[in-house]
């Protein structure tokens, strides 16, 4: 499953990835954006595990949206 959402002139692609070895997963997303005419994209994997795919796609698009707005701290976009 794979999740994406618009949010203040970003794309924010959730692709959560199984952890071998057990059922849970890990969140992996994607933010890209337009700056200077260019295409950009940044991926992005924070420590810890869901517990299901779509709770690591819920909180993926979350972990995106606090990345965004400047709320994780040493992770910035530009």
């Amino acid at each position: 499953m794979s999740k994406t959402a618009e949010y203040s002139g970003y794309t924010i692609e959730s692709s959560p990835t199984p952890v071998m070895g057990s059922r849970a997963w890990k969140i992996r997303i994607f933010i890209s954006w337009e700056s200077k005419g260019a295409g950009i994209t940044r991926g992005f994997s924070p420590a810890g595990m869901m517990g299901t795919e779509q709770e690591a796609d819920c909180e993926g698009i979350t972990f995106g949206k606090e990345i965004i707005n400047g709320k994780v701290e040493d992770l910035a976009l530009e």
